[in-house]
């Protein structure tokens, strides 16, 4: 089995915050946006954990308005929440594209309290080995490529794993600053090496490699 490609993606603010917390905070100029929608349709899984969900409830599909056709396929959505605490009608339960939900044995259960099991999968792990287990669960359905898309514990859960990945930030110049805001962790990424940086519109994309 070849390895899987992962590629985690984010947009910071030029002070190094994702977001303000708890509240949706729109960093991405419209070229990002267009780049990331291409990427979606490039990954065959896309992961978002479910503080993303609760607060942006995006839809995880490739949309026609970004790329200027008509997608090619969506990937695969999937959710990390060890509680099982989303959204009963959050958008990725939608019958636009398959959506896998990963929880603990716990979050299982309210999960399927919460009656999903219809318009999802729900898959139990141990939070412990989260990474692994989930791209166990991609070999066997043979998925090759996952794009993370947020939020920041996810992130710090890839880049403190031992797996080969990229990182892609981009680097908005808005300034957030003050205590309620969210900051990319940048002490779980000193092991990895900046391989390229380019101007998009107003802002800078940097990309990483481990």
């Amino acid at each position: 089995m070849r390895p899987i490609k992962v590629l985690l993606n984010c947009a910071v603010s030029s002070d190094g915050f994702l977001g303000r917390k708890g509240r949706e905070t729109k960093l991405s100029n419209d070229e990002d946006w267009k780049q990331v929608h291409l990427l979606r349709e490039a990954y065959d899984v896309i992961l978002v954990g479910a503080e993303t969900l609760r607060i942006d409830d995006p839809s995880l599909l490739v949309k026609q308005e970004w790329i200027g056709k008509k997608p090619r396929k969506h990937p695969h959505r999937a959710v990390l929440t060890i509680s099982g605490n989303i959204p009963i009608k959050a958008r990725v339960l939608d019958s636009n594209a398959p959506t896998t939900l990963f929880s603990s044995p716990k979050g299982v259960k309210v999960l399927q309290e919460k009656g999903v099991l219809n318009q999802a999968e729900i898959v139990t792990i141990n939070p412990d080995n989260a990474v692994e287990e989930i791209l166990g669960w991609m070999e066997d359905k043979g998925y090759h490529s996952l794009f993370v898309e947020g939020g920041s514990k996810i992130f710090s859960l890839f880049l403190r794993s031992g797996i080969n990945l990229r990182l892609r930030v981009f680097r908005s110049p808005l300034i957030l600053g003050g205590t309620n805001s969210v900051p990319l962790a940048f002490e779980t990424i000193v092991d990895l090496k900046r391989i390229r940086t380019y101007l998009l519109g107003n802002g800078t994309v940097d990309i990483y490699e481990k």
